[in-house]
């Protein structure tokens, strides 16, 4: 797995790791990194397996449990160097990532988590034949991909952005058939499971969001505990 590392601009005060969305890569999240590091984070990012300049056929991952290896894999390099409090970003399907791994291997090493239009529940639900056919797919065929149909125009307001996207080579529209099997089933079992999450942890997600519900993020809060809360942004899409 590939990353990057931002050092803070003053004294650190304690650390981000960023886990991206499906289909981008970390450096989509150079901007926040800044804002980060400007009020005295550390930032780390990696490149999920498939993705960006990591290895690992595009769009696929054999597991949900893969996936979580590889954020603890990251979650203690950065521990071994340094003994500063440990914050995880997640957007959409690193969203879905960083709760189910919350969720199910505990939070003794991380302090909060702030979970960015996670994939709990996506805008449309696919239809049941889709869905069973995706199972028997990752049956047969696990590392079967396919477009996953996303539109570039919904991930902001911002042109500008959304071309980039577009037009980053970085970028792909894959997805596996385990990758969708898997997220899929895990974004619902978060929303179930909320009250596992037992760290402090922010959601944030844009009410116009045209690819992954936001009412999704309104019954995982419903279902946790006091120490979890969300923001809804308005005139917002999917990229808070």
């Amino acid at each position: 797995l590939k990353g990057s590392h931002w050092p803070a601009a003053k004294e650190g005060i304690a650390n981000v790791l960023i886990i991206h969305g499906l289909g981008e890569h970390h450096r989509r999240y150079d901007h926040l990194a800044k804002a980060f590091t400007e009020r005295g984070f550390n930032v780390y990012a990696y490149d999920q397996r498939g993705h960006g300049v990591s290895g690992g056929k595009r769009g696929h991952s054999p597991s949900q449990e893969h996936l979580h290896d590889d954020l603890e894999k990251n979650i203690k390099k950065i521990q071994e160097r340094s003994d500063l409090p440990l914050f995880v970003y997640g957007h959409s399907f690193g969203g879905n990532v960083l709760t189910s791994y919350l969720q199910k291997n505990g939070t003794t090493n991380i302090k909060g988590a702030i979970i960015s239009a996670p994939w709990f529940r996506l805008a449309f639900e696919p239809p049941k034949l889709e869905v069973a056919l995706g199972r028997m797919m990752n049956y047969i065929w696990p590392a079967f991909t396919q477009s996953n149909q996303l539109d570039h125009n919904d991930l902001t307001n911002d042109v500008a952005v959304n071309e980039a996207y577009k037009n980053d080579p970085l970028v792909h529209d894959k997805i596996s058939a385990a990758l969708f099997v898997n997220a899929y089933a895990a974004g619902y079992l978060c929303i179930d499971n909320a009250s596992d999450l037992k760290i402090n942890a922010l959601l944030v997600h844009g009410q116009n969001d045209p690819l992954i519900d936001v009412n999704g993020s309104e019954d995982f809060i419903k279902n946790a505990g006091d120490n979890v809360s969300l923001k809804v942004w308005s005139e917002t899409k999917h990229e808070p």
